[in-house]
């Protein structure tokens, strides 16, 4: 068989096979430090770094908002460990929520949150506390300008708000320098209407590459001061802090996965022209 021949019968190709193709693209640079990416860390996500880099260390705790489900975690949950690794590196005392209504994202934070955190040997409502979550987001954004204990009375380990020590100088919003919400939905946004609007809370939003367009114009009206967007916000943010996880992974598997859909379009394309000066 010919090597025209052998392209002609590739638009026959079993699509497991194709699929089967996807999957080790999709898999294997997850797992080994190839393709090489080079990414350029962009106005947004420098923004948001030095707004967080800037909070002093062992001082007034960066708002962390959890806002999210499992179905954004692969987008988003990059972005969370790659700003806990950035603070508890230097210090930075990290304060977490959650508004995600079905408590899935406080059950997402109180996995990622440890886990980075002993990784740098903080301790827990020393350097970090965890308030748990509320259901109802607006609500809870409006309680918090006025009164951080009457929103969470207790944290997420039951332990009651006042035997806190890392919150004992925190009453509300004005002993926040900056609120992080890394979110798949509107709350987002409303973190920069409300909190931002009304009591000139900095608002930082992370949210997933396709909520990125509908974020932009809070960014470019300044109501939102930094902006980490989907796969490759968290990649820029690890590149940044020096630190590659999971976004940069990530990032390896969709370059793969790009040129692979190329080479499959351009085989295809080829197989069908040459079929075509074959039939006449």
């Amino acid at each position: 068989m010919g090597f025209l021949e052998w392209i002609v019968r590739l638009q026959r190709l079993d699509r497991r096979i194709i699929f089967s193709f996807m999957f080790v693209a999709v898999t294997v640079p997850f797992y080994l430090n190839w393709p090489p990416v080079e990414i350029e860390v962009s106005r947004e996500v420098e923004d948001a770094y030095q707004i967080i880099d800037r909070i002093p260390p062992h001082g007034d705790p960066l708002l962390l908002s959890f806002d999210y489900d499992p179905a954004a975690a692969a987008e988003l949950t990059p972005m969370a460990e790659a700003v806990l690794h950035h603070c508890f590196s230097k210090g930075i005392r990290v304060l977490v929520i959650s508004l995600q209504y079905t408590g899935q994202g406080a059950g997402i934070a109180s996995e990622v949150v440890p886990r980075i955190a002993a990784q740098h040997g903080r301790k827990q409502d020393v350097d970090w506390a965890f308030l748990g979550f509320q259901p109802n987001a607006l609500i809870a954004m409006l309680q918090m300008g006025e009164d951080f204990k009457r929103t969470f009375p207790t944290d997420y380990y039951g332990t009651p708000f006042d035997e806190i020590p890392l919150v004992e100088s925190v009453q509300n919003y004005a002993q926040i320098p900056a609120v992080l919400t890394l979110a798949a939905t509107a709350v987002g946004e409303s973190w920069a209407i409300y909190p931002g609007s009304r009591y000139g809370l900095t608002v930082i939003a992370g949210v997933t590459a396709v909520y990125t367009a509908d974020i932009q114009p809070f960014y470019q009206s300044g109501q939102i001061k930094g902006v980490l967007g989907g796969l490759k916000g968290a990649a820029e943010y690890e590149k940044r802090v020096n630190v590659l996880g999971k976004g940069m992974a990530g990032m390896r598997s969709q370059k793969t996965v790009h040129y692979m859909i190329i080479l499959f379009i351009a085989l295809g394309n080829i197989a069908y022209w040459l079929s075509r000066g074959s039939a006449k």
